[in-house]
């Protein structure tokens, strides 16, 4: 199944289409990109062929992976993700990884914000959840700019410590 669109003020968030294949070969090969997560960068072919293989499963409908292109020209500027959490009862997990000459212009907040909001007002998910690296204070920043608050250390994604943040859906009034 294909991901929903989701639109916000400089990005659209969309499935993952066959032109994204090079982008996503330099997200996964840039040691800049991968510097906190459990697994080594990719050389540039070894990227390009796995996202050539796998970019058509990865998005139930409802959960899985979203390309984040600019909505000027539709470039692709990174992934971000929404998945079920735990028990998977409610719950989630978002990440997001941007290509580096996106950063420090708040892109990777504005797509993480609109699909936290997409979660809580259409999937009905009660409660958001992300994982950074201890020394990621980039990313624990823009979380704890998103409304997630710190809850502790957990193993995570083969990380031997990760530092796990949560943020509730706030009742109906």
């Amino acid at each position: 199944m294909s991901a929903p669109e989701l639109s916000c003020r400089r990005l659209v968030l969309r499935a993952l289409q066959p032109e994204d294949v090079p982008g996503l070969g330099r997200l996964n090969s840039d040691p800049r990109v991968t510097r906190y997560l459990n697994t080594e960068p990719m050389t540039l072919a070894e990227a390009t062929d796995r996202a050539r293989r796998h970019w058509p499963d990865l998005h139930d409908g409802r959960f899985g992976l979203w390309a984040i292109a600019r909505r000027d020209d539709g470039r692709l500027v990174g992934t971000a993700s929404l998945d079920p959490f735990g028990d998977g009862r409610g719950a989630a997990e978002i990440a997001y990884r941007l290509l580096p000459e996106a950063w420090g212009r708040g892109l990777a907040g504005e797509a993480a914000a609109r699909l936290i909001d997409h979660g809580f007002s259409t999937l009905g998910v009660r409660q958001v959840n992300a994982v950074a690296h201890p020394r990621n204070a980039a990313s624990q920043s823009i979380l704890e700019r998103l409304g997630l608050r710190y809850t502790g250390l957990c193993r995570a994604h083969g990380f031997m410590f990760a530092r796990l943040f949560r943020r509730d859906r706030l009742p109906p009034r």
